[in-house]
């Protein structure tokens, strides 16, 4: 069963048996689809850079552009699957894997990291002879350039945070805290949550040595329930009451 470090500290042995299991999967509908695997659900991140989920519904899925079309097509998945999965991962929808709204904050804080971890993905999809034509490097930086946002500004839900931190603070005073879970709650106490989901990529420019992506500005009561729920998941994720 996957864990958080299943995401956060991917490696290219792990990402080549999972795009393995991708190649032999068939398309199935409804409810009997396959659990997203790490490696889909990091990919279904890496798309949020490009792609506003909140744009498209059930009936307006298909008309979602780049990546997700093509993400759908290698995950034997319909393209409303794909945005689900983004949903999960910024937390404006529930019912998602344990551990998707941690991950994605943590990636979507530590770009450096999430940088490593894509170009895991895209070398060991090439090695399992995935090429451009079924998984293009959509971000640009395969081979070079770092990833970084552009217009981060602080979120107006202060309140929410320092009541999340302050949550965190006092039940890892405990003595039956399980290593998992403090591990859980440091990320969560180190990541300011809430910024996170605030805004989504609307286009993409390159500079000197890096790939930007620019954000644009939500309205202040999306990026409040966006940090709420961001804040509920993340309380549930690392076990707090």
């Amino acid at each position: 069963m996957a864990d958080l470090g299943s995401y956060l500290d991917l490696t290219v042995g792990q990402a080549r048996q999972e795009f393995r299991d991708l190649l032999r999967r068939r398309p199935v509908s409804g409810s009997r689809q396959a659990n997203f695997l790490p490696a889909e659900t990091l990919l279904c991140l890496a798309a949020s850079f490009l792609v506003n989920h909140r744009q498209f519904g059930g009936a307006t899925a298909h008309r979602a552009p780049e990546p997700v079309p093509t993400l759908a097509t290698l995950f034997s998945r319909p393209p409303s699957s794909v945005l689900a999965k983004m949903a999960n991962l910024d937390g404006s929808r529930s019912h998602g894997a344990r551990w998707d709204v941690l991950a994605g904050a943590v990636l979507r804080e530590d770009l450096e990291r999430f940088t490593h971890i894509y170009r895991i993905l895209l070398q060991a999809a090439r090695t399992e002879g995935i090429g451009q034509n079924r998984l293009p490097d959509f971000l640009g930086i395969e081979a070079g350039d770092e990833l970084t946002l552009l217009g981060q500004d602080e979120l107006e839900v202060s309140v929410l945070e320092a009541d999340l931190r302050d949550k965190i603070a006092r039940h890892a005073a405990g003595d039956n805290l399980s290593e998992l879970q403090t591990g859980s709650r440091r990320c969560a106490n180190r990541c300011s949550c809430p910024q996170v989901p605030s805004r989504l990529p609307r286009s993409i420019s390159t500079g000197t040595g890096r790939r930007s992506l620019k954000r644009d500005r939500n309205r202040p009561s999306d990026r409040r329930r966006a940090a709420h729920g961001y804040k509920t998941m993340i309380e549930k994720s690392a076990g707090l009451p």
